[in-house]
């Protein structure tokens, strides 16, 4: 990596993964320094860093709900995430309250394991 592009991720926002989900717009790049969680039982595996399963609080539109309510995510498996490789994934999420709104996210994600030394 380039010192260029070193100080362009240095710079980038950090923010959690649940507001990020929750606040930022299409298109734009942030740091998400909880974006994955070490799966210990799948460590054979080269890629054993799972995707944060985080509730989030977003706008539901149902006439039941009409204001922000907690959605959870739609189980589909677990996501793995590929180490210093992009990741395309849509993950969806339900209303908690209404049960009948949903919200699915499309995500180009970048994952870089941090080391601890």
């Amino acid at each position: 990596m380039s010192n260029d592009q070193s100080n362009a991720v240095s710079k980038l926002l950090t923010i959690d993964f649940a507001k990020f989900l929750e606040s930022i717009p299409p298109g734009k790049l942030v740091e998400v320094p909880d974006l994955g969680i070490l799966d210990n039982r799948a460590a054979y595996l080269e890629e054993n860093t799972k995707l944060n399963k985080c509730d989030i609080r977003i706008y539901c539109d149902h006439e039941s709900c009409n204001g922000i309510r907690f959605f959870r995510r739609i189980e589909k498996g677990n996501e793995y995430l590929k180490t210093e490789d992009h990741s395309f994934l849509y993950i969806s999420y339900q209303c908690s309250n209404c049960r009948y709104t949903t919200r699915t996210y499309s995500l180009a994600l970048k994952y870089r394991r941090r080391r601890k030394y």
